[in-house]
């Protein structure tokens, strides 16, 4: 799944594109969930368990909203795992099983953006409603 052949349709670059983000936020919500599990039990000066269980909630349904839109496309994620450096993602495609292929660093440089996105939108919001 990784390389895309030269004269490949667009709506199969859609479904690649769509895998991607859909992996990129499985493992997004994923890190989050941990996060948050390492940070309950700490006692810390402020609380930042709300803005990471926004942030988990969000990824999720991201997540879950390209999985059911790689669905209609007829793609069917049926395993995803860490191998070593690298992050395996067994698919269906109109009967026919692949793996797609994907460099750990690279998700979760992918992972930070997403996060840093995140982060730029809610200020926006923020200052829209008229907030400091």
């Amino acid at each position: 799944m990784s390389g895309q052949p030269e004269g490949a349709s667009a709506p199969q670059q859609s479904a690649r594109d769509l895998l991607l983000e859909c992996v990129l936020y499985g493992i997004f919500f994923k890190a989050v969930a941990v996060d948050l599990a390492t940070l309950r039990p700490l006692s810390l000066k402020l609380s930042y368990l709300p803005v990471l269980e926004e942030l988990s909630i969000w990824a999720e349904r991201l997540h879950h909203q390209l999985k059911r839109q790689l669905l209609r496309q007829g793609v069917e994620i049926l395993t995803a795992r860490k191998q070593g450096k690298f992050y395996t993602v067994q698919i269906r495609i109109k009967g026919y099983r692949q793996e797609a292929v994907y460099s750990i660093e690279l998700l979760h440089a992918e992972c930070q953006e997403r996060l840093r996105g995140w982060l730029v939108r809610n200020r926006e919001q923020q200052l829209a409603k008229g907030g400091d």
